[in-house]
């Protein structure tokens, strides 16, 4: 769980159009927090997860598919359990641009078939190299056309902003507003809302961090009689760096932290460091008991946030593996493995991408030799990119 920057939307959250915005989204600032990096090795397969319902657990079941030539996210299946039976409940379909970028993330609801429900669409600045998005519009399908609902507006500079409108009926207007502000080692996050021509206080997230860049506390406050007053603590304890051993949430009562009102999300992972299991122990009580927000760790540093769920198992697929009959490629790359000097033949050549498997870029190239200097010995991903927006990924070996 590491501080960083936007470089890419965050691909596997759920798409959630209301119409009043209460509260902060979480799934919202997990993408400026926590985004997801331009090329995964090893992602989730399958989600189990339950949730407590007035008393009665709900099951449901998401099942990821990826791209087997570029190894993204292509849709994720979400199943419920109904009298011992796994029926489909809502799909997820990505769509992207020549960058491998999302600019469409459409949900659909069963009802005997596949039917619209939602979509995203988002743009993105003009930088190939590292995309960042500018705009989300949430549209909601109804009387088969679609409706807008709300649109995202990004800015970078001087601090990281999102500036959300809702659609009322005619034009976007101001709804809420995130406002970021980073430090070494600490983050604080401002949610406010539109009133009066005016933006008014209501909720702020401090967050601080380890020498790793890892999460440490986090401290909710809500604004209240003109001041900041806090609502809950959360915790983060590590056996090792990336490896989340378990989250204490605890709530503010009577003018200090309680020791009689605490949640414990405890964690399971395998022998490489990835969740697959994940628990909430409560002592809470009423209707929030149970359920939490649970967030899950993978490939050294990933992590993805499935709010208000009690438990959830995760299986994983390593999707650089996933492509067991390859296509011809365009391209010939040689030699293969590698010294230090790599030549790609083909027509249309555009440009080069070098990745490490867990999605960091080490070198690009706009021309079809390339010196690899001062790169570590290993498996590659090399992406080549033609003329015409087409991209093949082949993996190289450097020795």
């Amino acid at each position: 769980m590491k501080k960083t920057c936007i470089i890419a939307a965050m691909l596997m959250a759920f798409v959630t159009i209301s119409h009043a915005q209460e509260k902060t989204d979480l799934r919202l600032l997990e993408k400026v927090l926590h985004p997801t990096s331009l090329r995964n090795s090893i992602a989730p397969e399958k989600v189990g997860y339950q949730t407590n319902d007035g008393g009665a657990v709900i099951s449901f079941r998401d099942e990821f598919s990826y791209d087997e030539n570029e190894f993204f996210l292509s849709n994720i299946t979400t199943y419920m359990e109904d009298l011992g039976e796994w029926i489909p409940y809502s799909m997820k379909t990505y769509d992207y641009n020549y960058n491998l970028v999302p600019t469409e993330i459409l949900q659909q609801k069963w009802d005997g078939s596949w039917i619209n429900d939602q979509r995203i669409l988002l743009s993105y600045n003009d930088d190939d190299f590292m995309p960042l998005v500018e705009e989300e519009v949430y549209q909601q399908w109804e009387n088969n056309n679609w409706v807008n609902v709300r649109k995202l507006i990004y800015s970078y500079d001087p601090n990281k902003m999102i500036l959300v409108k809702e659609w009322n009926g005619n034009s976007f207007e101001n709804s809420y507003l995130y406002t970021f502000e980073n430090t070494f080692n600490h983050t604080s996050v401002l949610f406010q809302y539109y009133q009066g021509g005016a933006w008014q206080n209501q909720e702020k997230t401090e967050i601080s961090y380890n020498g790793n860049n890892e999460i440490t506390e986090q401290i909710y406050q809500e604004w209240i009689n003109l001041e900041w007053n806090n609502v809950e603590k959360t915790s983060y304890w590590y056996d090792d760096p990336y490896k989340l051993n378990k989250v204490v949430k605890t709530l503010w009562e009577n003018n200090a932290w309680s020791d009689d009102k605490t949640k414990i999300i405890n964690y399971t992972y395998d022998w490489m460091g990835n969740s697959t299991h994940a628990y909430c122990q409560s002592n809470y009580g009423g209707a929030e008991e149970f359920n939490t927000d649970i967030e899950i760790f993978y490939n050294e540093g990933e992590s993805m946030t499935y709010e208000n769920v009690k438990e959830l198992t995760v299986k994983y697929v390593d999707v650089t593996r996933l492509q067991e009959h390859p296509t011809a490629s365009q391209f010939i790359i040689a030699p293969n493995p590698i010294d230090d000097r790599i030549q790609i033949s083909g027509e249309q050549f555009m440009k080069a991408e070098v990745y490490t498997l867990t999605g960091q870029k080490v070198l690009e190239s706009v021309t079809p030799t390339i010196t690899l200097n001062g790169i570590s010995s290993g498996a590659y991903l090399l992406k080549i990119q033609d003329r015409n927006g087409h991209v093949e990924t082949q993996k190289v070996l450097v020795r």
